[in-house]
């Protein structure tokens, strides 16, 4: 289990990499256009999730996990928020890669957005944080579309194929 968390931290990363690279080429003013989108921009979109990731790593900590709107900006700066995306998927990757199965399969508490004290084993977290970053970068990848861009391929097996040649980040 500890190597396939570890490979889809890393997949996380790589398609975060993909996503800012194509963001990057946007205009400021399409980057942060409202689109009939869950968040609206792909500016909300990035830094909530940015915040959640932040938040679901403390509790992975299980540290005190400072609960803050999901929906504000914690960067205006698309530079900023970029190299500190960077960061953040390198902490979550260093973090994976020290855990081993007994640890993924241990159950973790934490107190919730809505008051609850739900309890998860830290795979299932992962899973969570996982699957939260496919979707919301999927509805990035639908707003560069409607920018007029191609947005780049985020499939797993694309990962995978540039990981065994050894050119993925």
């Amino acid at each position: 289990m500890r190597t396939h968390v570890h490979m889809l931290a890393s997949y996380n990363a790589w398609a975060n990499h993909r996503v800012y690279e194509a963001v990057a080429t946007l205009s400021d003013a399409a980057y942060r256009t409202e689109h009939k989108a869950f968040l609206g921009s792909i500016h909300r979109t990035l830094n909530h999730l940015l915040l959640t990731d932040r938040l679901w790593l403390a509790r992975m900590r299980g540290d005190v996990a400072e609960l803050v709107p999901l929906d504000g900006i914690a960067y205006d700066d698309f530079v900023e928020l970029r190299a500190v995306r960077r960061s953040e998927d390198k902490r979550l990757i260093d973090f994976v890669g020290g855990l081993e199965d007994a640890v993924l399969g241990g159950m973790i508490q934490y107190r919730s957005s809505k008051g609850g004290q739900p309890q998860w084993t830290l795979a299932e977290v992962l899973a969570s944080v996982f699957t939260h970053q496919s979707h919301h970068r999927g509805q990035v990848h639908h707003m560069l579309g409607t920018n007029g861009l191609k947005p780049p391929s985020l499939d797993l097996p694309t990962y995978l194929e540039e990981a065994q040649r050894g050119i993925a980040i």
